[in-house]
C-alpha cells in the first residue's frame, strides 16, 4: 500500500473515530447494534478507501441494523457498482442500500 493510501486509511480512522463519538444511538438500535453498526461502518470505509478504482472521499458510509446506506457522488457507475460489492462482502452486512449518484459527464468547451 502506498504512502498516501495509508495516510487515508489512517486519517478515516480518526474521522470515524470522531464521528462515532458524535452520532447518537437510533431509538430503534440497541446500544449493542449500535457498536456493531458503528464497526461495520468503519469496516466499509477503510475498505472503501483502501480501493484503488472508487474515489471514496466523496461517499458517506452509514449503517443501522446491518444495512449500510451510501450516500454521495462518484464519477461512473462502475464506481458505484464496486463501492456497493464493496460494502456487501464486508463482514455483518445484511444488506446494502446504494444511493450513489454518479456525476454528469463535464461538457468540454469548443
Amino acid at each position: 500500500m502506498s504512502f498516501i493510501k495509508k495516510l487515508l486509511v489512517m486519517l478515516s480512522m480518526v474521522v470515524i473515530g470522531s464521528t462515532v463519538v458524535m452520532n447518537t444511538a437510533s431509538a430503534a438500535e440497541t446500544s449493542k447494534q449500535y457498536v456493531k453498526s458503528s464497526a461495520i461502518t468503519a469496516d466499509v470505509k477503510a475498505k472503501l478507501l483502501a480501493d484503488s478504482d472508487v474515489k471514496s472521499l466523496h461517499i458517506s458510509v452509514k449503517t443501522v441494523k446491518d444495512k449500510v446506506i451510501l450516500t454521495g457522488h462518484v464519477d461512473t457507475q462502475d464506481q458505484k457498482e464496486k463501492a456497493g460489492s464493496i460494502a456487501a462482502a464486508c463482514d455483518g452486512v445484511a444488506s446494502v442500500d446504494n444511493k450513489l449518484k454518479v456525476k454528469a459527464p463535464k461538457k468540454s468547451a469548443m
